[in-house]
């Protein structure tokens, strides 16, 4: 890992650090990989003061203060930042990869026609969500399923999570088949629904902007009793408001899961902490 100006990714910590950070990179990496299923590149290390920084192409994404326990906290930062480093190129590898180890997909795959633009749409948006791409054929297969349907990035996401539904279901329990969530109130649920518009193939994905950041507010005024808590809090919406409310969120909340009920997979229970409301 040695210093490239071109680099696509920067890392920035404590020089005392920067050995054992360097030392242990492929650990870093491997948990990386099995947190969104995806390859970071190596990486460009540099001194920084008692924080560290993720930068990727020259931006600052992440600035958090240095812990000794660096390894996890860094993990979810760079898989956070995944989608952003997951090319065009790397969608094409990965739908090759998936080609050669299934006829069957492959056939399906060239007989949909599918731009790989809209794969790569797919792909960044799970990325972006904190989604594991990892199940790949499983991906694949459920989009080329739907695309008689919908070619629309978004519905084709949706479809995908509800798919991966156990997998989810285990990334952000608590414990075993147990999620701690909060839910929305149904005067929001309806606030919602009524003043969404119909976009792209019948999808929520575009709402009245003073409604919109009504329900930012009342969601992020919510979620802010619970920073101390030691596991995750999930945010659990009505199928076809997820897409809207995970928009309406991702910049203020980038952290927060939000999960639809499709994607609880059976056996699981809720634990509902706190309901949303707009008062």
């Amino acid at each position: 890992m040695g210093q490239q100006s071109d680099s696509l990714l920067c890392l920035r910590a404590p020089q005392a650090y920067l050995g054992e950070l360097a030392d242990n990179w492929p650990e870093l990496r491997a948990r990386v990989h099995e947190l969104v299923g995806t390859t970071i590149p190596e990486a460009w290390l540099e001194s920084s003061e008692a924080h560290y920084e993720i930068g990727w192409k020259g931006v600052r994404l992440v600035r958090s203060p240095w812990q000794h326990n660096w390894l996890e906290p860094i993990a979810l930062s760079l898989s956070h930042c995944a989608h952003r480093m997951h090319s065009l190129d790397d969608t094409r590898s990965t739908v090759e990869k998936a080609k050669e180890s299934s006829p069957a997909l492959k056939s399906a795959l060239e007989e949909s026609e599918l731009p790989l633009v809209i794969l790569h749409g797919v792909f960044a948006r799970l990325l972006q969500e904190r989604i594991s791409i990892s199940d790949t054929e499983n991906i694949l297969t459920t989009i080329v399923a739907h695309t008689r349907f919908t070619r629309e990035v978004g519905g084709l996401v949706e479809l995908v999570r509800t798919s991966l539904a156990p997998w989810i279901s285990q990334r952000f329990e608590r414990a075993p088949n147990s999620l701690d969530v909060v839910l929305l109130s149904e005067e929001v649920r309806q606030a919602l629904s009524e003043n969404a518009r119909l976009l792209h193939e019948g999808l929520f994905l575009q709402i009245e902007p003073a409604i919109g950041r009504k329900v930012a507010e009342s969601i992020e005024r919510t979620f802010r009793h619970f920073g101390s808590m030691p596991t995750p809090i999930n945010l659990l919406v009505d199928p076809h408001l997820r897409p809207i409310v995970s928009r309406l969120c991702e910049r203020a909340l980038p952290d927060l899961a939000i999960l639809s009920w499709n994607e609880i997979h059976h056996g699981y229970k809720e634990e509902v902490h706190a309901t949303v409301n707009f008062s």
